[in-house]
């Protein structure tokens, strides 16, 4: 039991399974996943082939290459949802309490200002070619923008430079680009390198109309997968008050996705913009997510 929890259970959840015999799980974590069907309850499985374990956790599969790293996949269910804000944010709160983080953007499509946020969100000092990878110069998806430049998406080149920030850092953020289903190269999607690292996703959605659907179908989509999905961030993209469908898409989604919604994040231009005040950035997402899943007791 001491080494299923140390050693394959990922470190986001272990605050939902201390001191909790794991065959009597169902109380205290689905009061803190504020789901009482959330699927953390349903399905625990555990696997053992030629020495290489892979674990089902809500039916997710865990690479053990990576099973010990510390981290959070941050996702979209589409492109400029606010991923980079959010996943700057979080390294920003780890950093202002003390936690050793890094962060890294695999991918990049016309640019590397997501990955230049990251940096200066987590105020590190990695080279970007480490934190950014795979970057390419058209706007597109991957495998598009790739094709074009005659280069080819290696999952192995993301996995050499994700290895060396794990060997440097406690915690990793790591955002993604598009969304979930978004294709890398020609038999690989964004889906694929999320298994691979082996790290459970937050998904950012817009807080507006429409974001019902297209957060349910992402939901749906990782679970096929069998991704493990911490919670739903929603992300205001225009200023102005909340209207009726912000007021009643959190509750909403919760129900019908089964996954908490972690917060609501406002509208924001100072944030938007590139390099923002690291405390500053902290302290407002600090305000409006909620934070147990980043354990921070663990960290420090």
């Amino acid at each position: 039991m001491t080494f299923f929890y140390k050693h394959i259970v990922p470190t986001g959840l272990k605050i939902y399974l201390k001191q909790i015999n794991l065959c009597k799980l169902t109380h205290r974590v689905t009061k803190t996943l504020r789901a009482r069907e959330h699927p953390v309850t349903k399905t625990l499985h555990t696997h053992t082939t030629l020495g290489k374990i892979t674990t089902l956790f809500s039916g997710a599969a865990l690479v053990d290459q990576h099973e010990k790293v510390k981290g959070i996949f941050v996702t979209g269910t589409d492109t400029e949802i606010g991923k980079t804000v959010i996943a700057g944010g979080l390294a920003a709160i780890l950093k202002q309490a003390g936690a050793n983080v890094g962060v890294m953007k695999p991918i990049s499509t016309g640019d590397m200002a997501d990955a230049e946020y990251l940096k200066h969100a987590a105020q590190v000092d990695d080279p970007l070619h480490l934190i950014n990878p795979v970057s390419l110069c058209h706007p597109l998806a991957p495998s598009v923008s790739a094709n074009i430049e005659g280069k080819h998406v290696d999952i192995l080149e993301i996995s050499k430079a994700y290895s060396i920030l794990q060997q440097k850092y406690d915690y990793l953020i790591v955002e993604g680009v598009g969304g979930i289903a978004v294709p890398i190269n020609d038999d690989k999607l964004v889906v694929d390198l999320i298994k691979y690292l082996g790290l459970p996703i937050i998904i950012v959605a817009n807080a507006g109309l429409g974001t019902i659907n297209h957060t349910m179908l992402t939901v749906e989509y990782a679970r096929q997968h069998q991704i493990i999905i911490l919670g739903i961030v929603l992300n205001m993209l225009q200023s102005g008050k909340s209207s009726l469908v912000e007021l009643t898409n959190p509750k909403e989604i919760e129900r019908v996705t089964q996954i908490p919604v972690l917060g609501v994040v406002p509208f924001n231009e100072q944030i938007g913009k590139p390099n923002p005040d690291s405390d500053y950035l902290a302290d407002f997402i600090s305000k409006h997510i909620e934070l147990d899943f980043l354990n921070l007791g663990d960290m420090l």
